[in-house]
């Protein structure tokens, strides 16, 4: 599993061949695993409107840099949620075929979001072109009756701060992985 983080922790990926990797030469698979080829992970950026201070490529922190996550909008009463997320790629289109993520406010469980083939059992997945791109409302399991479901009521018409700890299938070509993803920060929009 490959991991990527909003704060840029963990942002390299690591490539080795295993015995199954070659299925007609297992041999050559396990002896080539003892190299590895580690790739530093694109970094995020798009050009800034800095006449527009509520431009979504905003951070929604103080480091100055772009993330996945530029914005969240979750949708109380239909339990969804919609996200903007930021392509790390100028040109390529990338796929998220899976999503298993908790949402945390103040280290307390605000809600799950379980999406993809395993859960639902249709290959259902979304594009994320380069630049800015919204997904399309994403199931949300609510914790009902925690501390962060409370928070997410009161924030109803407003906003709040949200962390987010997640598994992503995503898809390139004909490559997959299962990333996981950290982000703290997120600007989450509630609405009825």
């Amino acid at each position: 599993m490959t991991s990527l983080s909003s704060k840029g922790r963990n942002t390299s990926l690591t490539f080795q061949t295993h015995k199954g990797t070659i299925p007609t030469q297992p041999a050559l698979g396990s002896a080539l695993a003892a190299l590895k080829l580690v790739v530093q992970a694109p970094r995020l950026h798009t050009p800034r409107n800095p006449d527009d201070p509520d431009s979504p490529s905003q951070p929604d922190d103080d480091d100055g840099r772009p993330h996945f996550i530029q914005e969240a909008v979750v949708h109380l009463f239909s339990s969804t949620a919609t996200f903007t997320l930021l392509s790390p790629f100028d040109q390529t289109t990338l796929y998220i075929t899976h999503v298993n993520a908790t949402a945390l406010y103040k280290e307390d469980t605000v809600g799950h979001i379980y999406y993809g083939a395993e859960f639902s059992g249709s290959p259902d997945e979304f594009e994320v072109p380069p630049g800015l791109s919204q997904t399309p409302r994403l199931p949300v399991d609510w914790s009902l009756g925690s501390v962060g479901y409370e928070a997410i009521k009161k924030a109803l018409g407003g906003s709040l701060k949200l962390k987010a700890e997640a598994v992503v299938g995503v898809k390139i070509g004909e490559w997959t992985e299962r990333v996981w993803f950290k982000g703290k920060g997120i600007g989450a929009k509630v609405r009825v």
